[in-house]
């Protein structure tokens, strides 16, 4: 990564949400009619300028790292750390924070920030102590994530039957529904099929599935990574991933403390195994 590196979002992004939302609120309550919307006008306008102040703010943040410190700039203020007085880092989701021993200065990192990927590579090799295995021992899946899987694929379920429970019987909408159902039985399937933890044993780690377990050694992961998917909208869904030597990768779309975190801790413990036998190295 060249240094120094500055990361931001996306002003122009940010304006045009603003832009469309507003477009198409007030452009449906001036399609109904200001005589019958006139009431909502002036509190959904201070609704509606909190939401662009607020959506401007953040999307004018921004992250600077460079050799000896990351320096993170908002609207209002600016926060600057050494990387050697970082103590500790904590985070949830898919964000992680940078705090000094003070505990008085602490840095977020936003992952909606363009080149995300490379500061947590960045934070990874300035300071890899801070994501040891013994205090990261044992990764959790964020049970919340799991839940709302599973309440969705309900959903989606029940949604799929109530044609039938109204009595209607015709073909076209008995196959839509099927699919519906078939879906919401898909979403739970792949919820409870899923890793829910991860825990460090010296060279082995032990992931845990709802009715099994599964042990690996260091030698038969290939490789730690962390991506991401993208929305239609823009957005990305970072997930850290476990590739094996043989068989299928296994994939990490919610960890706590937080993906990074746990991307970082799993990193380094394959990279230390690892380079006691150089014979044996990741592709």
């Amino acid at each position: 990564m060249n240094l120094p590196r500055e990361n931001k979002n996306s002003v122009f992004y940010a304006l045009l949400v603003i832009i469309v939302v507003g477009a198409s609120i007030f452009g449906l309550l001036f399609a109904i009619g200001l005589d019958k919307t006139g009431f909502i006008m002036l509190p959904l306008a201070v609704v509606f300028a909190i939401f662009s102040m607020g959506l401007l703010y953040l999307s004018a943040s921004k992250t600077v790292v460079s050799e000896d410190e990351v320096t993170s700039k908002t609207m209002f203020s600016q926060k600057t750390l050494k990387w050697s007085e970082v103590a500790r880092v904590s985070g949830s989701g898919h964000a992680i924070k940078l705090h000094n021993s003070d505990g008085d200065v602490t840095i977020p990192i936003s992952p909606r920030l363009v080149g995300y990927q490379e500061i947590v590579e960045w934070l990874g090799a300035k300071r890899p102590d801070l994501f040891n295995q013994q205090e990261y021992s044992r990764v959790r899946v964020n049970l919340l994530s799991i839940l709302m899987q599973l309440l969705g694929g309900l959903s989606l379920i029940i949604f799929g039957v109530l044609p039938f429970i109204l009595g209607d019987y015709s073909s076209r909408v008995i196959i839509s529904f099927i699919v519906i159902i078939l879906m919401g039985f898909y979403i739970i399937g792949a919820a409870l099929l899923a890793p829910w933890s991860i825990s460090i044993q010296g060279k082995t780690i032990e992931i845990g599935y709802l009715f099994s377990r599964k042990t690996l050694t260091v030698h038969d992961v290939s490789s730690v990574y962390l991506g991401y998917s993208q929305t239609r909208r823009g957005r990305r869904n970072y997930y850290v991933q476990i590739s094996k030597r043989e068989g299928r990768a296994v994939r990490f779309s919610s960890l706590k403390p937080s993906m990074p975190i746990a991307y970082l801790v799993f990193k380094n413990w394959h990279t230390q195994g690892t380079q006691i036998n150089p014979a044996i190295q990741p592709n």
